[in-house]
């Protein structure tokens, strides 16, 4: 239900809702069915009033389970900027279940969408630490790499994993201009391959935990 909710087609969608309301027609104060519903009022149908409403009744009964509190944090706080209350409530999710490589990945985010990246970073790595296979916290950490090494002042090259170094140094090359003389095709045809080298590298460390 929650893929079909926010990212899924228009029919799983209507699924997802028609699921939801025979969940509350059973239990009205079903604190799940209540988040979902709040998701999909505030992402889908940009109804944030009735989000609010739902997320209120999702977090009225005591205790708040924790994917509720992750939903609330990512599907509203988040959106409406209110981004201490977001790091907040994912916070008390991590203490329910400090295992959860998806609840502490999507703490790592919310850090990161207040500038706190720092202890982002340390985040992603601990979530990595927890589900070597989980491979979001790589696809960011190479994101976040990049940039840090397009921003020679906010990085420690020194910190810089080996494992990314030839990636992102094969990435700058790619912008570099070729020379206009007699070797710039041959300038040209190396950049190309490094390019496609950087390709395969960045391709490998996002994906190599999965397989």
């Amino acid at each position: 239900m929650h893929a079909g909710s926010t990212w899924g087609s228009a029919r799983q969608l209507t699924l997802a809702r028609e699921e939801a309301q025979k969940a509350l027609a059973l239990d009205p104060a079903l604190p799940e069915a209540n988040a979902l519903m709040g998701v999909m009022a505030g992402n889908c149908d940009y109804d944030w009033k009735e989000a609010e409403r739902r997320f209120r009744l999702a977090l009225a009964q005591d205790p708040v389970p924790t994917q509720v509190r992750e939903l609330h944090a990512i599907f509203y706080l988040l959106p409406m900027g209110q981004l201490e209350e977001a790091i907040e409530e994912l916070r008390r999710a991590l203490q329910q279940d400090p295992l959860n490589s998806v609840t502490r990945y999507r703490y790592a985010i919310s850090l990161a969408a207040a500038g706190i990246s720092y202890e982002s970073e340390s985040e992603l790595r601990q979530v990595l630490e927890i589900d070597p296979r989980f491979f979001p916290p790589r696809y960011t950490l190479a994101s976040g790499l990049y940039v840090a090494e397009n921003s020679p002042k906010r990085w420690n090259r020194r910190r810089l994993p080996t494992q990314w170094r030839l990636p992102i140094r094969l990435w700058r090359l790619r912008g570099r201009p070729c020379s206009s003389s007699a070797g710039s095709l041959s300038a040209q045809r190396t950049r190309s391959r490094n390019f496609e080298r950087c390709l395969v590298s960045i391709r490998t460390i996002y994906f190599s935990s999965i397989y």
